[in-house]
């Protein structure tokens, strides 16, 4: 994936981490750190399979 995607991913996972935070008001670092973590993978993810469906329209 490229540099700025990442980036995106990474901004966008903890905008929704302070949603969640503020959702659910735990101070635990834990549950803050792991929710992150499901978001940014939950962002690549979806960032790998766009870019293998990108290469199977070219292709």
């Amino acid at each position: 994936m490229k540099k700025w995607t990442v980036i995106w991913v990474v901004i966008f996972a903890a905008i929704l981490e302070r949603v969640v935070h503020h959702l659910f008001l735990t101070d635990s670092f834990i549950i803050r750190l792991f929710t992150a973590l499901i978001f940014v993978a939950i962002g690549i993810g979806i960032g790998l399979i766009a870019q293998k469906n990108k290469q199977y329209k070219q292709a």
